[in-house]
């Protein structure tokens, strides 16, 4: 009780508790089995609701995790005057990880479902491991005193 972790620790895991419902995701994808011919792939064995509904739960948890957090984190660094500069830029980094979602999707017809969530999981868990290792430099710099230009 009382204790709330801090911004860039609930920054950092955002991403892993989105890479955990991708993992979820895999293992579902991994108990479906498919039969191809040169036309069209058909599952003969469909994976239980289950895997979806507890991967959608985790990613919807790590997305309240990073995305608002994160916005009110910019609006809170920003230096004085330029808030609403600085949330229109992390609203365009949305943009561009939309875009590189959208490259990344490319590769779900050549990798498979199984490897294609885990590579997802291997993304999210790397961008949280990296959020976390910065923790401690962005505690030090975020307590300095601002510098004049």
């Amino acid at each position: 009780r009382g204790w709330e972790p801090s911004t860039l620790v609930k920054l950092g895991c955002g991403p892993l508790t989105v890479a955990l419902g991708q993992l979820v995701m895999a293992a579902g994808a991994a108990t479906t089995t498919r039969e191809c011919d040169a036309d069209q792939c058909v599952y003969t064995q469909r994976a239980n609701i289950f895997w979806l509904v507890l991967s959608i739960m985790l990613t919807t948890l790590g997305e309240l995790q990073t995305s608002p957090v994160g916005l009110a984190f910019t609006a809170e660094v920003a230096p004085s005057g330029l808030g609403s500069l600085f949330m229109g830029f992390w609203m365009a980094t949305n943009f561009f990880a939309n875009l590189g979602a959208g490259l990344l999707g490319a590769s779900y017809s050549t990798l498979g479902p199984p490897a294609f969530f885990a590579m997802l999981a291997v993304i999210g868990a790397a961008t949280g491991l990296v959020m976390l290792a910065m923790r401690a430099p962005l505690q030090r710099a975020l307590a300095a005193p601002p510098r004049s230009l």
